[in-house]
């Protein structure tokens, strides 16, 4: 039994975090197309992050039900606005950046702390494989969240994905592990 906390409650239930599997298919694509609807990434582009990199794809689990996940490919530019690379184009395992396709909560599910531990798991993860740094787009009023985690903003992207404004994020892992060691 994992406990977390958030600043509104304290939870005490059965919850994990893990890597995904080819079955999970089903309750992401419909998590993503809850949250994000029609700009969502499709179900044949999840089946394909799951296939090309679950290293890279982490789901958690609250009592056995799938509530959310984490989704990126690897790469080593920092220049993270070509939207090919959502579907895997110019994907590098081995690449020094994981970027952050989504993080997506069941909208029932959402503003209890859940995503907290998909987080820290995905930040810890990659650490484990070594990468320089993890790089994400989010909206405006998701600055604040992400710097929670140690993210730094990098400014206004290129981007336009659907029309709308985009920032950039990163978070140097060899600067926190660094500090973390002082």
């Amino acid at each position: 039994m994992t406990a977390f906390s958030d600043s509104k409650a304290t939870y005490s239930r059965v919850m994990r975090v893990r890597q995904v599997r080819p079955e999970d298919l089903d309750a992401c694509a419909a998590i993503e197309a809850a949250c994000y609807g029609p700009e969502g990434a499709t179900r044949e582009r999840i089946e394909k992050r799951i296939r090309v990199f679950p290293q890279g794809f982490l789901v958690g689990e609250l009592e056995g039900r799938i509530f959310g996940f984490i989704n990126s490919g690897a790469t080593s530019k920092d220049d993270i606005t070509d939207e090919a690379f959502k579907d895997l184009v110019g994907h590098e395992p081995d690449g020094a950046n994981l970027v952050i396709f989504s993080l997506a909560i069941h909208p029932q599910q959402q503003k209890q702390g859940l995503s907290r531990p998909l987080m820290e798991a995905f930040i810890e993860t990659a650490r484990r494989q070594g990468k320089r740094k993890i790089l994400l787009l989010c909206r405006e009023h998701l600055l604040g969240y992400y710097a929670k985690y140690g993210f730094a903003h990098v400014g206004e992207s290129r981007s336009t994905h659907g029309g709308l404004r985009w920032h950039e994020m990163e978070l140097a892992l060899a600067a926190q592990a660094k500090e973390a060691r002082s």
